[in-house]
């Protein structure tokens, strides 16, 4: 435990911070007196006060934040100014509205009640909706204004001294007359104006509404940037539908393959569901509030709002994550399986080793880090006389929740899986084993990582889009080099925690005794990490993956890396064996190539000096694929150069060379070879063909080609006796300009996406027509012509080529 203890001093570090700094943020300024069940208790007893039956009516209770109200008065007030004007009622729009209505349809008349209570117990406003066509006698306009100022004295005890009347509205119904009046005065302490409104409904009162008025200017403002809020979230979300096609996309192609399980991502799937099936059931009673769907009751569209909420809202998030949790998990496996471990720890039910209580010991301390540095920020760029303020997130919306601990601990919980899953799980793992660059991992996570930031993890907003993005993308890229650095649990235990705290703050600033027991019930929960962390640090034991009876798909993708090594082995190999150079004679110009397919061969050429005046020209081509075909040419060069110098016999050297290798290789292995010496003063080629492709010589006047062909069968087959009868050699003359090629059945053989061979025809044709090109220029028309050819089509076999041209 000792050799972990910089990460307990951070943690109490930013929990002192966090504590000290509390007081100073917008969000805990307002001290919630009442719980929602305190709240409805207050309705119902001034409803039925008033005279009205509750008989069947449902009620409804929900909290106006009044978040842009918060925002200007912080952004105008000292902060001692600020919160003692906030918790009293002088700012009526910070309140409780409760409402009551029967379940029947809405074209069905029925009379509805709203009340407003202030955070104290306070009725700060109420409205009786009377149906159209009720009957109730009606008053003159003068009548009615004088009803509506004795109901403001005697009633609401409100005094208009001071206020003005601004305006009155009239409305005519069926069988009655009414009327709103409108009393306005401003405020002394900011820009604003303080508004009253009275219903009069016939000759009755049927409420009234005080609230403070931001600035017209101010209004349209925050209406303009409300818009671009929308449109960016719009943005956002889009995002989102993007990055699930993409990762369903890429689930579905590696499933299909073999090579991701569905048992974990399942787990992870059932535990979202879960907890947004929970805490759906917690937030049930707010559900649906200002949302009409065509002539449905106010219950049932509750009932379609929960629906929505649990079968698509929560199905919908459980798919993303279950595909990036798959594919995630099939790379993370080959590239980094030490990452997995505390994961793997806890998915096991392996909960108290050494692996987990250091991932959440660390998460927690970045975490805490992580919410105290948006403390700091908010003090910094936010305040009095700033430019930018923070914009208070709905973290009141927890007091109207039934548990709101349960919503807290269970919102934290969702939007760290689901954020650390999707945006740095997913996202690094595919983009490192796309790129193999940590840098474009971190980047592109980083980019993608404000998506995440506004529609899932709830931190702190300001009205500075620049100081957003700017935060957002600090900290993706904060987040994706942690990943790199120590593993996926650690960043689900530090954005967790780091919300929790975000979550957690109306709970300190409530003297409610239910909110009281919430935050006591919170710090219980907080300490179980804590109690693990300690146990695990006691116990001392560590996790080990165990490799016995490894799931297929996890078996399926160790083989694919181990094929994978392989093959890059075999290519390095034949990379490493292949000229460095092209030979610089004078009269010729020559030059060789070798592109290596995707499944590595044997291809091979070279070039052997025998002395001043002549030169070997080597290209064959390996049976089989891989490590051992890599092997056997390695073999093939070594015995070639090492008995290429005894003799200017194509047919000698290749004699022994098939000695030497019928010993050496696999009996179901061969090499085909094509092997000439060229005398450079005589302009002749001495040649002979061990099975291979015929040569190809072009005459530069006609264009003409001859086949370079003789008889013989390829390398390793057969001891020497069949070798020696069967192969020929033979010896022409070479006129300036003439042009050969030596080459494999890579080109011949590519084919195009309707499996067409390119064909022996069509080569010597493309060589005929490009003749009085430089041998390299061939070469690269040669390759392009056959890439186009194939219109991407994957290349299955090796493509080399020797080109001579006679100057």
């Amino acid at each position: 435990m000792m050799n972990h203890i910089k990460w307990w001093l951070l943690i109490v570090t930013a929990s002192i911070i966090i504590v000290y700094l509390i007081p100073r943020n917008i969000n805990v300024s307002i001290d919630e007196t009442l719980d929602r069940t305190q709240v409805e208790a207050i309705a119902n007893d001034f409803i039925t006060s008033s005279g009205y039956s509750l008989q069947d009516y449902r009620a409804t209770v929900s909290r106006d934040a009044a978040n842009f109200l918060l925002v200007y008065l912080n952004s105008c007030l000292e902060p001692d100014r600020f919160k003692k004007l906030v918790n009293s009622d002088t700012i009526p729009d910070i309140r409780w509205q409760v409402q009551y209505f029967k379940n029947i349809p809405k074209d069905q008349p029925q009379t509805k009640y709203h009340i407003w209570i202030s955070p104290r117990g306070k009725i700060v406003g109420y409205r009786r909706d009377l149906p159209d066509t009720l009957t109730i006698e009606s008053l003159s306009e003068n009548e009615a204004a004088d009803k509506a100022r004795l109901f403001l004295s005697d009633r609401a005890k409100i005094s208009l001294e001071h206020f003005n009347l601004s305006r009155s509205e009239q409305s005519k119904e069926v069988n009655r007359t009414d009327y709103i009046f409108i009393w306005e005065k401003s405020a002394d302490f900011v820009e604003g104006k303080f508004a009253i409104r009275v219903f009069v409904q016939g000759n009755e009162i049927g409420g009234y509404d005080y609230r403070f008025h931001l600035p017209e200017s101010l209004q349209r403002e925050w209406s303009e940037g409300a818009t671009r809020s929308t449109l960016l979230f719009l943005l956002q979300f889009i995002g989102l539908v993007v990055l699930f096609i993409f990762a369903l996309i890429l689930f579905l192609k590696k499933y299909h393959e073999g090579e991701v399980s569905t048992s974990l991502g399942r787990n992870l799937f059932l535990i979202i569901f879960v907890l947004g099936l929970i805490r759906s059931i917690n937030e049930f009673p707010v559900f649906g509030i200002t949302v009409s769907i065509g002539n449905m009751s106010a219950f049932n569209v509750q009932l379609i709002m929960f629906v929505y909420e649990v079968l698509l809202k929560n199905v919908f998030l459980g798919i993303l994550l279950l595909a990036a949790w798959a594919v995630g998990e099939s790379y993370a496996r080959s590239l980094w399986p030490e990452k997995m471990n505390s994961i793997d720890s806890v998915l096991n039910k392996k909960f108290f080793t050494e692996n987990t209580g250091i991932a959440l010991l660390r998460g927690g301390a970045i975490g805490f880090t992580t919410a105290m540095s948006y403390f700091v920020v908010s003090i910094i760029f936010t305040g009095k006389d700033k430019d930018i303020v923070q914009i208070t997130l709905p973290f009141g919306d927890a007091y109207q929740y039934i548990v709101p601990v349960i919503s807290m601990v269970i919102i934290s919980i969702m939007f760290a899986i689901l954020c650390e899953v999707i945006f740095r799980f997913f996202i690094i793992n595919v983009v490192y084993h796309q790129w193999q660059k940590k840098w474009i991992a971190i980047l592109i996570s980083a980019v993608l990582w404000p998506v995440g930031y506004i529609i899932f993890a709830d931190y702190p907003i300001y009205s500075s889009l620049q100081l957003n993005l700017v935060l957002a993308l600090l900290m993706g890229i904060l987040f994706a080099w942690l990943y790199f650095k120590y593993d996926l649990l650690t960043l689900i235990a530090a954005t967790a925690s780091a919300n929790l705290v975000f979550h957690a703050l109306p709970l300190f600033s409530s003297s409610a005794s239910w909110h009281k027991i919430s935050l006591i019930i919170l710090v219980i929960l907080l300490l179980i990490p804590v109690i693990q962390i300690i146990i695990s640090f006691i116990r001392k034991e560590e996790f080990q993956y165990s490799y016995e009876g490894l799931p297929k798909h996890i078996l399926r993708i160790s083989e694919r890396e181990r094929m994978q090594k392989e093959l890059e082995i075999a290519r390095n190999v034949q990379i490493g064996l292949l000229p460095k150079k092209n030979p610089e004679l004078k009269g010729y110009d020559i030059s060789g190539t070798c592109l290596p397919a995707k499944e590595v061969g044997g291809d091979y050429f070279d070039f052997v000096i025998l002395g001043p005046k002549k030169l070997g020209i080597a290209i064959g081509d390996v049976s089989g694929k891989g490590v051992p075909a890599a092997i056997y040419m390695t073999l093939t060069k070594g015995i070639l150069q090492s008995h290429a110098d005894d003799t200017v016999s194509p047919r000698l050297v290749l004699n022994k060379v098939n000695k030497l290798l019928y010993r050496n290789i696999e009996k179901n292995s061969f090499v085909s070879m094509f092997y000439a010496v060229l005398d450079i003063n005589e302009k002749t080629l001495t040649f002979a063909r061990a099975g291979h492709n015929p040569g190809i010589m072009i005459n530069q006047r006609d264009g003409s080609n001859q086949e370079l062909n003789t008889d013989g069968i390829a390398l390793g087959l057969e001891e020497g006796t069949v070798f020696n009868q069967t192969l020929q050699e033979q010896t022409i003359n070479m006129a300036s300009g003439d042009t050969l090629v030596f080459y494999t059945d890579g080109f011949t053989e590519a084919m195009n996406p309707v499996q067409e061979e390119f064909g022996e025809e069509r080569f010597v044709e493309l060589i005929s027509s490009n003749r009085n090109m430089s041998a390299q220029g061939l070469i690269e028309i040669m390759v392009k012509t056959v890439e186009d050819f194939s219109e991407g089509a994957p290349q299955h076999d090796d493509m080399t080529v020797v080109v001579i041209k006679i100057l």
